[in-house]
């Protein structure tokens, strides 16, 4: 991904969660070229997280990502989930 994961990204986020969600197959994401990453941005990761059974990882970070993620606590991975898991379930290994 590249440039700015802001209020603008939602809607062709959300487009993104729907697909990747419909393919069940693990996600590796490239956030090194991002360069400005808000609240839509975490929001949308942990769309991410909690939608895609399979697991999701941020496979390499620009630092204001990853300040953005350590500050709100948010893991660069998720171990994937089972249908029947909560919808909140994340993990950091």
């Amino acid at each position: 991904m590249v440039g700015e994961l802001d209020v603008t990204f939602e809607e062709s986020g959300a487009a993104i969660v729907r697909l990747l969600s419909e393919q069940r197959l693990p996600v590796g994401i490239d956030l090194s070229a991002v360069t400005l990453f808000c609240a839509a941005g975490v929001g949308w990761l942990a769309s991410l997280y909690v939608t895609v059974e399979a697991d999701v990882q941020v496979v390499a970070a620009s630092v204001p990502v990853r300040r953005v993620l350590s500050i709100c606590g948010v893991p660069l991975r998720s171990a994937g989930r089972p249908r029947s898991a909560p919808r909140w379930s994340v993990s950091q290994n």
